[in-house]
């Protein structure tokens, strides 16, 4: 498929006080806040959901776990909710702060507000985030087949931003802040446990790979990344996880539980 070709060439609220809940706001300031949830420049009244409110529109049983949500008289925010998602919230607020500062980069839908709630069985995590109108590059694909170089060269361009985005200040294996890794050179897409630096997963790698050596033969040498740049990874790359829009030529990145920091000879994941 072209657009794999190219990237593989890229790549080598308040709730009840019994309602267990741990806070992780994520919006700089209101006056940030309000202006980019207004429906025009002139309309102020235009406000976020309560966490409540979010909770409750995401507690019908469901079939997905992400939620178009109806603001009245403003845009419309996307909600996503489940578990493992507050690491994910913190690199894409990251990364949206990193976008704003280069006209060249792909558009990060803003996060407005990140939480998590215990629902007694696990702590369940919401995302409230910009609504993307723009379709996805899988939709462009199937309607407009002929739009392929294009919306390759575009999607490209976008994880080549990624991958080269400044680091933060502390660099850790995985999700930026806290969280466990999601990289598909784990069982089931996510890591055992939380590293803190490069070094920690060193040192899971060395020890899981000389764990069921057999008695008698040679250990396999220590697994070494002390010599590897440390930059951002994206494994989850499809067509479904980036928007285009024709008018502005501009991609935006969707889906980023995804994304973290690693060795830079990370394993590269295709378009499947």
């Amino acid at each position: 498929m072209i657009i794999g070709n190219k990237i593989n060439a890229l790549l080598a609220y308040p709730f009840d006080s019994d309602t267990q809940q741990r806070d992780f706001q994520l919006v700089a300031s209101p006056t940030v806040r309000e202006l980019l949830m207004m429906g025009s420049p002139d309309n102020h009244s235009s406000s976020l959901p309560t966490r409540k409110e979010i909770v409750d529109a995401c507690a019908p049983p469901k079939d997905t776990n992400v939620l178009k949500y109806e603001v009245d008289g403003g845009r419309p925010l996307f909600i996503k909710f489940g578990s493992e998602l507050m690491g994910g919230a913190e690199t894409q607020k990251y990364l949206y702060e990193q976008s704003v500062l280069n006209p060249s980069a792909p558009r990060v839908p803003v996060v407005y507000d990140a939480f998590e709630v215990d629902n007694g069985y696990y702590r369940e995590a919401y995302i409230v985030m910009e609504y993307i109108e723009a379709p996805t590059v899988e939709e462009w694909l199937k309607k407009e087949p002929d739009m392929a170089e294009l919306l390759s060269d575009k999607v490209a361009e976008a994880v080549r931003w990624i991958l080269n985005c400044p680091l933060p200040a502390k660099p850790r294996f995985g999700p930026v802040g806290r969280g466990r890794a999601q990289h598909r050179v784990f069982a089931d897409h996510v890591a055992p446990l939380e590293f803190d630096s490069v070094d920690a997963v060193q040192r899971y790698f060395h020890a899981a790979l000389n764990r069921f050596i057999p008695r008698g033969t040679t250990p396999i040498p220590p697994v070494d990344f002390s010599n590897e740049e440390v930059c951002f990874y994206h494994c989850d790359i499809r067509p479904s996880n980036f928007h285009f829009d024709p008018e502005t030529q501009e991609v935006t990145i969707v889906d980023l539980q995804s994304i973290g920091m690693g060795p830079s000879h990370s394993p590269a994941i295709h378009f499947t």
